[in-house]
């Protein structure tokens, strides 16, 4: 009888390990956020958000940081400043940058390379000429004016 409890305390202990592990590790490394804002015909990135965004299984696991107007900068990124002319870049998962950090990516380095401007990466994979077209609309309403548009 008391090796069966034996047996049985050993197993109970031994699950009750390898579950407690499972919740620490799926609450902590292995859940992440990611920064997309999903409706149901459109989707963006999350204003104000920093997260770890891995697009495939086979990819990296990526630090993704944006401001204020959900578009995807860099940890260090400076505030865009009134005085300073604007540079809008559009495009897919190639501009966005997916599975690379955005310093990187050909619109970090930009960004990293024009202090004298302001770069807005407006770029999320899979978006289309359309969703470029409603998001330049959305952000010349809020009086944002572009000086170069690189599509």
């Amino acid at each position: 009888m008391k090796i069966i409890i034996y047996y049985f305390t050993s197993f109970f202990l031994v699950l009750l390990i390898i579950l407690s592990t499972d919740f620490v590790l799926s609450n902590t490394v292995l859940n992440y956020k990611n920064c997309l804002n999903i409706d149901e015909y459109y989707y963006e990135l999350k204003k104000n958000c920093k997260s770890k965004y891995r697009f495939k299984k086979s990819f990296p696991l990526v630090e993704t940081v944006t401001d204020n107007m959900g578009l995807r900068v860099g940890k260090n990124s400076i505030p865009k400043e009134k005085n300073k002319k604007n540079v809008f870049l559009f495009g897919d998962s190639f501009t966005y940058g997916v599975g690379i950090e955005f310093d990187k990516t050909y619109a970090g380095l930009i960004s990293n390379d024009l202090k004298n401007y302001n770069v807005y990466n407006f770029a999320v994979g899979s978006y289309s000429p359309s969703v470029h077209l409603y998001r330049l609309k959305r952000v010349i309403e809020k009086n944002i004016i572009p000086n170069k548009i690189i599509l």
